[in-house]
């Protein structure tokens, strides 16, 4: 009897101390993303749990700002690119009742789609980013100028069929909305049947997901948090947005106990009919990319933990879905106000492993516009340069900071404060095409068309491959001239390496013939284009990359140029 007593003593001290940790780890998650909430970094909810336990369930700020609607853990969220893991998931399931075969090509089972594409495009090019067709979403002026037009799936084909490949088929990785968006339109022509009606019937109806969907524009949908987007001193609706155009790569909803609940079902095994068909959704191929879910591993402190994962954004909207294999964790983060909703989530993970939480800094747009209202733009000038001097490390002076500003005036109609606010942001970052490119734009609204075309042509200098700027010196009858810059492959061979930004996160350069081309850690590989022997810029993002030389030996280091900040790496292979 003693030894039994002794035994059911400490079983019960265990079991009290581990309630004691769970509650303190739901005291600071709670308190952490209340700060975050607080400091406008995060706005909706979140979901963690270990296991079948939930740690954390809760809603922090609006969901409908208009009539000041509370989030809470039932209301429902756009989750962008989440939606991808669903579509595979479907896919999948086709494969194990023999309806598709993962190594057959697209014109297998879209007859009719309007290119050389559909023979040599296999659907695991299209799961796993490996395709080359072109993403639509990241075609010049797509998300400005198409996002409200309606796209019923196959009529999106001629956005993207007719153009020539990124790269051949399957031999790189690429994120690409194009290839899940074909997805859908391949469950249609399969089944017969809208991609919606087969969401419900292969996935939601079965794991009881009744807070999830398909959004249809027209569609009154209960407990439905509004987009918004936060801008400096509040926030404003976002863009109405055409659900066809995500369609099956984007436009789902859900909540974070549904979403919970898929992760939890998924990695029990209840999705597929084959243990095997879960092995083949979560292999990491090229990238660490599976099939519409990224497999990697997360620096806790000195430990390596393996994260299956996916984030979503679409207009509005803010999306993570975090699960760790070996320790059962799952996080849901949904934002309503396209707030960093990675950065929630990360913090929870640092959380969950006992680790410190480095919270934002504040906005330094936030300040100035409250300096510009309050005491106008002399007095924000003076107080700019103040705290740039003093208080450096104390606020967010990213150059988006300012450039954001500067849009909110002018699209307000306050074009001289937008004119001296851009003015500021180029006397801060002089070397970054992106300040000159915003200024030209509000000279030209304010009719001062030469003084325009000279700020968009600094921008091109500083970055030849700014879309933005050859457009609008082209709309402003202005020529464009092309600047070629030949660099032999053996120069560009003392470049190709790996070079280290901050521990765990490596910049690498690789060649391909005359080309080179970047990748940074769990990121896309994309090309760079010389604009001087030593400097690069890239196409898809404003930044640019300048090589150290050293005579004939390989480059020893770069720098990163991107948001005003000049970002050094030292060669470490």
């Amino acid at each position: 009897m003693g030894r039994s007593k002794t035994v059911f003593i400490i079983v019960i001290t265990a079991l009290f101390s581990c309630t004691i940790h769970a509650q303190e780890m739901e005291t600071r998650l709670d308190q952490t993303l209340a700060a975050l909430h607080k400091a406008r970094v995060f706005n909706g909810a979140v979901l963690v749990a270990k296991g079948n336990d939930i740690i954390l369930r809760k809603g922090y700020g609006t969901a409908n700002m208009e009539w000041n609607v509370p989030v809470t853990p039932e209301t429902r969220f756009r989750i962008g690119s989440v939606t991808k893991q669903f579509t595979a998931s479907i896919i999948l399931k086709l494969m194990e009742e023999g309806k598709i075969d993962l190594q057959a090509k697209l014109r297998n089972y879209i007859p009719e789609y309007p290119s050389s594409q559909a023979d040599d495009v296999t659907i695991h090019m299209l799961l796993n980013h490996t395709s080359g067709i072109p993403s639509y979403t990241s075609l010049p002026g797509f998300m400005e100028r198409n996002t409200r037009l309606p796209y019923p799936p196959d009529s999106m084909f001629a956005v993207f069929a007719h153009l020539p490949y990124d790269f051949e088929p399957g031999s790189r990785w690429q994120y690409n909305n194009s290839g899940y968006f074909i997805l859908g339109s391949v469950i249609e022509h399969v089944t017969g049947k809208p991609y919606d009606e087969v969401l419900r019937e292969f996935l939601l109806q079965p794991l009881v997901m009744n807070g999830s969907g398909y959004e249809h524009n027209e569609d009154v949908i209960p407990q439905f948090a509004g987009g918004y987007v936060r801008i400096p001193g509040g926030y404003q609706r976002a863009a109405w947005l055409d659900a066809t155009v995500p369609y099956a790569a984007g436009m789902m909803y859900s909540t974070v106990d549904d979403l919970y609940h898929w992760t939890r079902a998924l990695h029990a095994g209840q999705v597929f009919a084959n243990q095997k068909t879960f092995e083949m959704m979560t292999t990491p191929y090229m990238q660490n990319y599976g099939y519409g879910l990224m497999i990697h591993t997360v620096k806790a402190g000195e430990k390596d933990v393996r994260v299956v994962e996916h984030g979503g954004g679409i207009f509005g909207f803010r999306a993570a879905l975090w699960y760790l294999p070996e320790e059962e964790y799952t996080i849901v983060v949904l934002d309503n106000t396209e707030g960093r909703a990675d950065f929630a989530a990360n913090a929870a993970f640092r959380i969950l492993h006992g680790l410190d939480v480095e919270f934002p800094k504040p906005s330094i747009a936030e300040e100035m516009q409250r300096v510009i209202d309050a005491d106008g733009i002399g007095a924000a000038e003076k107080r700019y340069a103040d705290l740039k001097k003093n208080e450096s490390g104390k606020w967010n002076f990213d150059e988006t900071e300012l450039n954001t500003l500067g849009y909110l005036y002018l699209r307000a109609g306050k074009t001289d404060i937008a004119l001296n606010v851009f003015k500021m942001n180029i006397d801060a970052y002089p070397k970054s095409s992106n300040p000159y490119d915003s200024y030209g734009e509000a000279l030209a609204k304010a009719g001062r068309k030469d003084e325009a075309i000279a700020m968009y042509q600094k921008a091109l200098e500083i970055n030849p491959g700014s879309a933005g700027a050859k457009a609008a010196l082209e709309r402003l009858g202005a020529k464009v001239e092309e600047k070629a810059v030949n660099i032999t492959p053996e120069l560009l061979d003392r470049y190709v390496g790996r070079y280290e930004l901050k521990p765990g996160f490596v910049l690498e350069v690789t060649r391909e013939g005359t080309q080179l081309f970047t990748q940074a850690t769990g990121q896309s590989r994309f090309e760079i284009f010389p604009s001087t022997e030593t400097t690069f810029y890239l196409k898809v993002v404003e930044a640019q990359i300048t090589f150290e030389t050293n005579g004939d030996a390989p480059s020893p280091s770069l720098t990163l140029h991107q948001n005003g900040r000049d970002m050094p790496a030292k060669r470490v292979k």
